[in-house]
């Protein structure tokens, strides 16, 4: 079982005030809390739902836009055409990579 970090934690006696643990023991300092502010999450407690949904929107967001990046970087509009000619002439393996590259920057460049 993991140990408490120091730090206040909620008072199991009073609601509206904190006790402080030092990491080793309670050192008898205890706070009240004002109306305004929630107590301070515990060690364990369950995360803020607005913050685990921030957390999730970033990670789902750098996934969408990797993906975006990637497709991006990744597009050949003329590889499909290009790959047919080659295989249609007989070609294969490096030949055939070699000449569909040939073609497609033959194509980006305005040949047809």
């Amino acid at each position: 079982m993991g140990e408490l970090q120091a730090g206040w934690y909620p008072d199991p006696h009073d609601q509206a005030a904190e006790v402080y643990w030092t990491g080793t023991q309670w050192d008898g300092r205890r706070a009240k809390l004002s109306s305004a502010q929630p107590p301070s999450p515990a060690t364990g407690e369950k995360p803020n739902k607005k913050r685990v949904w921030l957390i999730a929107g970033l990670i789902l967001g750098a996934v969408i836009i990797s993906q975006i990046v990637w497709t991006c970087a990744s597009y050949r509009p003329y590889e499909k055409e290009c790959r047919d000619a080659g295989v249609r002439h007989g070609l294969q393996g490096q030949q055939l990579e070699q000449m569909v590259e040939s073609c497609e920057r033959l194509r980006e460049q305005g040949y047809k």
